[in-house]
């Protein structure tokens, strides 16, 4: 299941970088080193390294809102179901995925408040502000991320499934 998908909460995501999203000030907040620390060999030190698992970043949005984010590390998974789960699907293949790259990714689904401080509207709004945003189309999603920033997108169905799996 695609959560990208018309009509679906809308989770984001954005690549490990070095350069990283704004972050604001909160009560504890994350510790995001720039530099791997003195005790591994800079050189060799792949981005991924700067992040721990479960690290989480808050991401300043318009309207004093923010949203939080939490790194995933690269990784290797089972994706799909076994055969012999109840309700299966043909499509639904068990495998192995290999996530190279480590990720960030809503901690949460993005509420009504969140998409409204960035989009500026919500056509149907099914419930309270810190509820997650839903009947959005995948084009105004995309666009809700390149809002955010350029190093936003939405997550691939592995990416997903792997933070599922954490």
């Amino acid at each position: 299941e695609e959560l990208a998908a018309s009509k679906k909460a809308v989770p984001v995501t954005a690549p490990a970088a070095t350069e990283k999203p704004v972050k604001t000030e909160a009560a504890k907040p994350a510790s995001v080193p720039q530099k791997p620390p003195a005790s591994r060999p800079s050189p060799a030190a792949s981005k991924s390294d700067l992040h721990k698992a479960g690290e989480v970043m808050k991401v300043a949005l318009p309207r004093g809102v923010e949203i939080e984010l939490v790194y995933c590390p690269p990784g290797t998974f089972k994706m799909g179901s076994p055969t012999d789960e109840m309700g299966r699907s043909a499509d639904e293949e068990e495998h192995t995925v290999t996530l190279t790259r480590g990720f960030w990714i809503g901690k949460y689904e993005v509420t009504c408040k969140q998409w409204q401080s960035v989009m500026g509207r919500l056509e149907k709004k099914t419930g309270g502000d810190a509820l997650p945003v839903s009947e959005v189309t995948w084009e105004e999603c995309v666009q809700f991320c390149s809002r955010v920033g350029k190093e936003f997108r939405l997550p691939t169905e592995a990416e997903c499934s792997y933070r599922r799996n954490l």
